[in-house]
């Protein structure tokens, strides 16, 4: 009579089983998931009179605008202190930055036009645009400067601060900047309407800044 076949220990491995499979295995590690931060394009300006913990992250105009690369600055604004600007160029290269003043004092008597226009003659290279005023009591009040750099790429600054020294050094005020823009290669067409991009894509930005920049000389050749 044959003896029935013992049950094998369950401390005993088994021959068929894989190895691994014989270990304990310990669940892997929790990794600390790494989170992307994302530099924001918002600053604030440093302002003077504040201690420095309270300026971290904060925006000089220098910050802006001291990088020898700059080739070419187009400044959109209401007041402009033309010595200021200058200053805060680098100054190896602030004589050969190509600045154009883009302002609204169309009266040929107005103070603060012949004011601008004496400055800017202190300087070679310096030019002063007149901005188109539909209306008779219109001002203008556009705070943005387009930088063009000796390396084919562009940069749009836009920010709430006039160009004069108290704006940008004891009152707060806001800077939006862009990325380094590539400079794009062959003809483009940008006849592309807004409404074919979302509020808020680059692409759609792009369009509405040219047609900005484009009404200027459209609103000047009917004056």
């Amino acid at each position: 009579m044959n003896r029935p076949v013992k049950r094998q220990r369950m401390e005993e491995p088994d021959a068929q089983t894989p190895e691994s499979l014989q270990r304990s295995i310990s669940p892997p590690k929790k990794r600390d998931r790494k989170s992307t931060v994302v530099k924001s394009p918002w600053q604030l300006t440093w302002i003077r009179d504040l201690p420095e913990g309270d300026n971290q992250d904060a925006v000089t105009l220098k910050d802006l605008l001291s990088d020898p690369l700059i080739s070419e600055c187009w400044e959109f604004n209401f007041l402009h202190d033309i010595p200021f600007l200058m200053n805060s160029f680098d100054p190896d290269t602030r004589h050969l930055v190509k600045v154009h003043l883009v302002h609204g004092f169309w009266k040929r008597e107005d103070a603060n036009r012949i004011a601008l226009e004496n400055a800017a003659s202190e300087f070679d290279n310096i030019k002063t645009h007149i901005a188109p005023m539909p209306e008779m009591f219109g001002t203008h009040h556009s705070k943005m400067m387009i930088l063009f750099r000796h390396d084919d790429t562009a940069q749009v600054i836009i920010h709430t601060a006039n160009m004069i020294p108290k704006d940008w050094t004891n009152m707060s005020n806001g800077v939006w900047k862009s990325p380094l823009l590539p400079k794009l290669s062959g003809a483009q067409n940008f006849q592309a309407s807004p409404e074919d991009h979302p509020v808020g894509s680059g692409q759609r930005f792009k369009i509405d800044l040219l047609n900005y920049l484009k009404a200027y000389d459209r609103l000047s050749k009917l004056h």
